[in-house]
């Protein structure tokens, strides 16, 4: 769900998955063991959504289309299960810019949206070095009067 407020309107979007596109680099650290790794995963996507939201009394819409680039940084950790199979913890916070986008509001004039930090967290599994993982992202988008 993604709220944003415009002086007296709150408007609550609908939660939905949202494709990304990125890469991930990793640094390993040449201590502990290598069980250490600084991680990079800079990455693309593309927002569109409507909600509704309630000025005085009366329910209205709204909807945002937007593009974000997003440039976490973070520490991972490993742990080896064995000579091939390693599970992994990584934490992660970065910047969302905000490349295009804005909310339309059914009456009132649109706002801008603006970038903002983000965190993140995930668990995953390494075997051989083929990876699987999963990450959970906690991020706002700024939104200003327009």
């Amino acid at each position: 769900m993604m709220e944003t407020t415009n002086g007296r309107m709150l408007v609550e979007m609908e939660s939905k998955l949202s494709p990304r596109i990125g890469l991930e680099l990793e640094y390993r650290l040449p201590f502990g063991n290598n069980k250490y790794g600084l991680v990079i995963e800079p990455n693309y996507y593309r927002y569109q959504s409507a909600g509704t939201y309630s000025p005085v009394y009366r329910i209205e819409m709204a909807a945002t289309d937007h593009a974000v680039l997003q440039l976490p940084l973070g520490l991972r950790y490993y742990s080896f299960m064995g000579s091939t199979t390693k599970i992994f913890a990584t934490l992660s916070g970065g910047y969302n810019f905000v490349l295009s986008g804005n909310v339309h509001y059914d009456r009132g004039p649109a706002t801008d949206l603006h970038g903002s930090f983000s965190a993140s967290g995930g668990l995953g599994l390494r075997f051989r070095e083929h990876i699987s993982g999963s990450r959970y992202v906690t991020s706002e988008i700024q939104v200003t009067p327009g």
